[in-house]
């Protein structure tokens, strides 16, 4: 389908107390992609990548609700992944879409107002075969929220944060853009665990002669949790994400 781009939105996060402000981020990404130069240009289709503990049911009834004054100008479609690992959802989508490009957002995530433009145009101009855009820790009001922040693997954007120098050189599954043939061609692996596999996946990104290309202003800020469990779950997932990282080196060039 050549004149369509598919924006993946994997809905785990936005069940429960999450729900509420999943819809909320939806709608604002809804209207940004509706809002961009591609949308002028390019038809629109809005992919939900969920498992077995999602209601599909409740899902297309929240989303319809949600999504009522713009249904007719964004196609939406549901593909149900039970029993898949993190990265392997992202993986699969390429087995049951027609188009030419995937770009994958978040529920949890606010993007720029621009960012459908920023990470899909140099997939259109064939510069590259992935854009890598960049997720910070989006700055919490609450005291849990801003502790929570320091506790994650995306960088503030406070410029002394010590992780803004490395999360330049990191790979956030939840802002890319990809060609769908090349994400076919190396899929994501299919461990099960932390997010933090995506260091795994662009050592064979790069070892496969594949090209990734880095998209600086193509900002999401990921929500922080006003709660202490999240705290120390995040907590430990830093740690893991960082022995997995140190274990897999990347490259960019």
């Amino acid at each position: 389908m050549d004149n369509a781009i598919t924006v993946v939105l994997e809905w785990e996060n936005a069940q429960g107390v999450g729900q509420e402000a999943g819809l909320v981020y939806l709608r604002r990404l809804v209207d940004g992609l509706l809002a961009s130069k591609t949308a002028k240009v390019y038809s629109l289709r809005l992919l939900f990548v969920f498992d077995e503990n999602v209601d599909e049911k409740q899902l297309r009834v929240d989303l319809t609700n949600a999504l009522f004054p713009v249904l007719d100008r964004i196609a939406t479609e549901f593909l149900l992944t039970p029993n898949a690992p993190y990265y392997a959802k992202k993986g699969l989508v390429a087995y049951f879409v027609s188009t030419k490009f995937l770009v994958y957002a978040d529920s949890d995530c606010a993007y720029v107002p621009d960012w459908l433009d920023l990470m899909i145009q140099p997939l259109l101009e064939g510069r590259t075969d992935l854009t890598c855009g960049n997720t910070v820790a989006a700055a919490g009001e609450t005291f849990m929220e801003k502790v929570s922040a320091l506790a994650w693997f995306f960088p503030t954007e406070n410029p002394k944060d010590p992780l803004r120098s490395k999360g330049a050189n990191r790979f956030f599954a939840n802002n890319f853009g990809v060609r769908t043939s090349a994400l076919r061609d190396c899929p994501p692996p299919r461990h099960a665990g932390s997010r933090s596999h995506g260091s795994i996946w662009m050592k064979a990104w790069d070892s496969a002669g594949l090209r990734r290309e880095k998209v600086e202003a193509g900002i999401a800020r990921h929500r922080q949790f006003d709660s202490f469990s999240a705290f120390i779950a995040r907590a430990w997932l830093f740690g893991f994400d960082k022995d997995v990282a140190n274990a897999f080196p990347v490259r960019h060039e």
